[in-house]
């Protein structure tokens, strides 16, 4: 054999057996441990090369020879188990065994066996070491970085590791605990994730966490654990990278997109006022509308983007009425069928001035669509069901509501009982049934007012 001596296990009860195979051992040139009976302990038996059992054994310690084999970490070890009887070979490599041999042995036919499973040991053992090699060479050319944790420490950590936290890889290895990287307010649930991955109730993990670099600076990183079996012990293999930079342009995005949202807000809001400006008795409409269509939103429990949306939309659904003369819009007699006519026309053209804003939400469609009803008599398109915007949809209960409930040149409030009856009435009908069992949740049983 090329290399190291190697070291087989033996595991015998008869001892005229033990002592003949030991013998044949020996002789060969091979390492041999065998304990007496009762004795076998798997510490040590990690270092074996091949290990032979008699049956007596295996009926004790099946279980720890067949870890002794899944814990090689891609290694061969042989299991043979010998046997004085005619019992099948098939039961044994069944269970894990590698093969069977049949007592009394020449010690020229043992020698044969032996070579052949001490063969592809080596076999293994050269594949195993050229992987790591190729797995290093990866690993260290790797501007990420790249390590492996057991038993709650660094047992390796390449270069760029080092790199992104200020340390040397035999710091990383020899000094310092992998949590000492953490920021301390991260630090309990990363070291949660940690004790569970190398308990084995988690098999990978991808997240994102606080850093800190030696120097003290904060880092922020992503990393990905897979949890594996190295050298008998669960490993976690991890990669990390360092989205500080990253991190740092999404905040600033965010940033930008506030003051955006902000200026855009500030930009509707005048907007509103124009239109109140030419219809004193509707003044505060807009506002109220958008806060109720708002409130009816957060009770349907609708994403937070969506309700801003319902929101911009509210305070400018008749910034068209700027289009409409200020005589029929403070007339206080019925209108006319023309007048009607040009009332009706404001959802246009304020779809007109606002499909050219930018808005991030479709604003211009919220406002176009929040006079059609979900039996298909609304204005202009005459759409029907889900062919509205759900937000249009929204907008149109809150607007019937608050419009109801206030004074008009036209005609007294009907007060927000006539509102809510008229809702109530048509829900399905005319309006979204979701939109009205919100609404008169708010107004029955949350206590809302239109203020």
């Amino acid at each position: 054999m090329r290399g190291k001596c190697p070291l087989i296990g033996l595991l015998f009860s008869n001892p005229l057996d033990r002592a003949l195979l030991l013998q044949f051992l020996q002789e060969m040139g091979y390492g041999v441990k065998a304990p007496e009976p009762g004795e076998f302990q798997t510490v040590g038996w990690k270092k074996m090369s091949l290990v032979i059992t008699d049956e007596a054994n295996v009926q004790l310690h099946e279980k720890e020879l067949i870890n002794l084999k899944e814990q090689s970490e891609g290694i061969f070890l042989p299991l043979i188990v010998a046997l004085r009887h005619g019992e099948s070979a098939a039961l044994w490599l069944r269970k894990g065994f590698d093969d069977v041999i049949r007592l009394p042995i020449t010690k020229a036919e043992l020698a044969a066996r032996l070579r052949v499973f001490l063969r592809l040991r080596e076999q293994s053992e050269e594949l195993a070491r050229r992987s790591e090699e190729m797995f290093r060479a990866l690993v260290e050319q790797s501007l990420v970085g790249a390590y492996l944790i057991a038993g709650g420490r660094f047992i390796y950590a390449n270069e760029a590791l080092g790199n992104i936290f200020g340390y040397g890889t035999e710091d990383l290895t020899e000094n310092v605990d992998p949590l000492q990287l953490v920021h301390e307010e991260d630090r309990p649930i990363v070291g949660q994730k940690l004790r569970q991955m190398l308990e084995g109730e988690i098999e990978s993990l991808h997240f994102a966490f606080r850093g800190m670099g030696r120097d003290g600076n904060l880092l922020h990183v992503e990393v990905f654990w897979r949890r594996i079996s190295y050298k008998g012990e669960n490993t976690i293999i991890g990669t990390l990278v360092d989205i500080t930079e990253r991190r740092k342009a999404e905040e600033a995005l965010q940033q930008s997109l506030e003051r955006t949202r902000k200026a855009l807000k500030g930009t509707v809001q005048s907007m509103t006022m124009v239109v109140e400006t030419r219809d004193p008795y509707t003044s505060g409409h807009q506002r109220r509308v958008a806060k109720l269509a708002c409130a009816i939103a957060k009770e349907m429990e609708l994403e937070e983007e969506r309700i801003e949306a319902i929101e911009m939309a509210g305070l400018i659904h008749d910034i068209g009425k700027i289009a409409v003369p200020a005589d029929i819009l403070n007339k206080p007699s019925k209108l006319s069928e023309p007048e009607m006519a040009l009332i009706r026309a404001h959802v246009e053209v304020s779809y007109q001035i606002l499909k050219s804003i930018d808005f991030p939400w479709p604003v211009a469609e919220i406002v176009l669509q929040h006079h059609e009803r979900m039996d298909g008599s609304g204005y202009p398109q005459g759409l029907r069901g889900d062919e509205i915007l759900l937000e249009a949809r929204i907008l149109a209960v809150a607007d019937v509501v608050e419009a109801m409930a206030s004074h008009r040149p036209y005609r007294p409030a009907r007060g927000i009982e006539g509102a809510l009856k008229e809702i109530s009435q048509n829900s399905g009908i005319l309006y979204d049934p979701e939109a009205v069992t919100a609404c008169l949740k708010l107004f029955n049983e949350r206590g809302t007012k239109i203020e």
